[in-house]
This record gives C-alpha cells, sequence and structure tokens, in this order.
C-alpha cells in the first residue's frame, strides 16, 4: 500500500503492485541448488528434482503472494 500510495502521489496512475518469488519459487530455488558445491551432485539432484522444482516455480507464477522475496509495480505516468 505503502508504494501504491507514493506512486500515485507522484502522478502515476493504474498502478498495479504485487508480490514476486513466495513460497513456491523459494523451494523451487532451493531445489535446485541442492548440492551446488559438487557438479556431480548438483547435476543429479536436478535431474532428479526437476519435476518438482518446475511444478513449485509454476505454481509460484500463477498464485498471488501475501509477501514475497521482491515487489513487482507497474505504473504509468498521467
Amino acid at each position: 500500500e505503502e508504494l501504491r500510495r507514493k506512486t500515485k502521489t507522484a502522478g502515476f496512475s493504474r498502478v498495479e503492485c504485487k508480490y514476486l518469488q513466495g513460497i513456491w519459487g523459494v523451494l523451487a530455488q532451493e531445489l535446485t541448488i541442492l548440492f551446488w558445491h559438487d557438479k556431480f551432485l548438483n547435476s543429479l539432484t536436478t535431474l532428479l528434482t526437476f519435476p518438482i522444482a518446475f511444478l513449485f516455480g509454476y505454481l509460484d507464477c500463477v498464485l498471488n503472494h501475501a509477501s514475497g522475496n521482491s515487489i513487482l509495480l507497474v505504473a504509468r505516468k498521467s
């Protein structure tokens, strides 16, 4: 709400704001970086966990989040 209010005060309209990378995105990222220090284990776990990580990433994209690691704000100048 604070970003939305400040953006409107600055003269922008049609302000849309949403959180990105909620819990599903964090889980997808964690699955893909397991054993990142060992190339063989990283490759093996990536192959084995890819379908689950892909599903988690998809869920992160299509669901709205109450909180997240980043914010996407889109506004148009009036």
